[in-house]
């Protein structure tokens, strides 16, 4: 599962540096490294997680950023993936809390 995040995330980033959001690239590059240095499913892990569920929808987030029409089903099927990740990853709960 780890593995198929991390994959997702990456091009995440690539999108938003291809699309000019550099600065939420890095956002996005940072919680990267925190993933791929902590162990499934531990504190810090679950945490992460929960601040990218958060970053993906609402005003302002992944899925709001303003893009070129060409880029629109890109976005928004990775906000997608990257939630449906993050779901099998540590599940409702966590995400409620």
């Amino acid at each position: 599962m780890k593995n198929k995040l991390i994959d997702e995330l990456e091009k995440m980033i690539e999108l938003l540096h291809q699309t000019g959001w550099h600065k939420q690239a890095v956002w996005y590059e940072n919680k990267l490294k925190l993933i791929k240095e902590s162990e499934e499913g531990c504190a810090s892990f679950c945490q992460t997680l929960h601040e990218i569920e958060a970053s993906l929808s609402g005003m302002g987030s992944f899925s709001d950023l303003p893009m070129k029409q060409e880029f629109t089903n890109q976005q928004w099927d990775l906000a997608v993936k990257v939630y449906q990740l993050i779901l099998e990853n540590i599940g409702n709960n966590h995400l409620n809390s």
